[in-house]
């Protein structure tokens, strides 16, 4: 179970905070609409499959934690589990992007993706399992085990991987639940009518917002967690008082952000109340 464990930790660094977000808007580009196209280098709509090279970059990264199962595992294994894990990850991501350029269902694809990752994770601590007998002798590990007295502890481990979900994972599966979900305008015509000034401008400052909601979402996540932990779940209330006064006015004014804020808000909170409990 440890070793499970954190092939699922390096899994969760590799894919979400190795990643950037300039990297995973390229490889999911979709070249045929306007909200695909990569504003910067462009190379994405001159060559339809650039996406291949961004992704083939994402997995080179990704594979960086992975480098670490040499201090658990015999080097020709080790060798082994990452070539397996890179090659895995690779077809697996060339097959989720190709579908959600065809269906337009991130959500159910992201879900689909990571649970695919998962299995593979469980199929090599399967064959880990079994070659166990083989894998005693690891000189790396007995020399960090005599320097550090290092001990793998299953429960550091599963609270370790729990609180990297609910870091940046969480932050990105709550914004591809945003792209799936329609939230219609209800302004007046008068309103909806901008010039293109207008329009960039309001782009930059949602933007801005966005990043600060981003970091905000973080940090609710985490104080909600801790106060699930110590079960003080009346203190949850307040919080989501405090950051409902705080949006008040954009909550009354703008009908599409008061959707979005119940829709992130209550996810968010959801998110770090299962994973308080799990902790």
């Amino acid at each position: 179970m440890e070793t499970l464990l954190i092939f699922i930790l390096m899994h969760l660094i590799g894919d979400f905070y190795l990643q950037t977000a300039a990297n995973s808007k390229c490889k999911n580009s979709k070249f045929n609409e306007e909200d695909g196209k990569c504003q910067k280098c462009k190379k994405c709509i001159n060559n339809k499959l650039w996406f291949l090279v961004e992704l083939a970059k994402h997995v080179g990264f990704y594979l960086i934690p992975f480098i670490f199962c040499v201090f658990f595992i015999k080097i020709q294994f080790a060798i082994l589990f990452i070539f397996i894990v890179g090659i895995t990850h690779y077809i697996i991501d060339l097959f989720s992007i190709i579908l959600k350029k065809k269906f337009s269902h991130n959500t159910i694809f992201f879900i689909i993706d990571q649970m695919i990752h998962i299995l593979v994770f469980v199929l090599l601590n399967y064959f880990y399992i079994c070659k166990a007998k083989y894998l005693n002798d690891v000189p790396i590990l007995q020399c960090i085990e005599s320097i550090i007295n290092l001990k793998i502890d299953e429960l550091f481990i599963q609270r370790l991987v729990l609180f990297t979900l609910l870091l940046k994972p969480a932050g990105v599966f709550i914004d591809i639940v945003f792209s799936d979900i329609n939230f219609e305008k209800k302004d007046d015509g008068d309103k909806q009518k901008c010039n293109t000034h207008n329009e960039k401008s309001d782009k930059s400052s949602i933007s801005k917002k966005y990043k600060v909601g981003y970091i905000i979402g973080i940090l609710e996540r985490i104080i909600v967690c801790i106060f699930v932990v110590f079960s003080e779940y009346t203190v949850i209330g307040f919080i989501i008082t405090i950051k409902t006064w705080a949006r008040s006015r954009e909550l009354k004014d703008k009908s599409e952000f008061r959707e979005k804020y119940l829709t992130g808000t209550l996810l968010s909170i959801l998110i770090a109340i299962i994973v308080g409990v799990l902790f």
